[in-house]
């Protein structure tokens, strides 16, 4: 079984730590571990501290500009601590907030091809 090691990062009440510990992980579980299926092979994912982390998931909320406008420092701190081509992952939260919205769908596919990223709409 693989080991991934990812790490959330994100403005203040973007939803990091709802997506990791209500979507990831048991929020009982103070390991931040669990099983998944990824191309019908099991892996182990693991949230940890960044400095240590294998991928990562940059998020902002589609109600602030200013998380989104915060992802590209992120980005920008992750290619230095691991490189040229992180494995990444941009997710945009509070879609069920679209009435409330200041960033685009169009612009977060923009950034997510920008930062050589997936893009994720949740």
């Amino acid at each position: 079984m693989d080991n991934w090691r990812i790490t959330f990062l994100g403005a203040d009440s973007v939803g990091n730590t709802a997506l990791a510990t209500h979507r990831v992980c048991d929020p009982d579980d103070v390991d931040y571990r669990r099983q998944f299926a990824v191309d019908d092979h099991m892996c182990l994912v693991e949230i940890i501290d960044p400095r240590e982390g294998q991928g990562f998931v940059l998020m902002y909320s589609i109600t602030s500009r200013e998380s989104f406008d915060a992802v590209g420092a992120f980005h920008q701190s992750i290619q230095r601590i691991k490189g040229e081509n992180p494995i990444m992952l941009l997710v945009g939260t509070k879609c069920d907030k679209s009435f409330e919205h200041e960033v685009s769908v169009e612009e977060g596919v923009s950034l997510a091809k920008l930062e050589r990223a997936r893009l994720r709409i949740l």
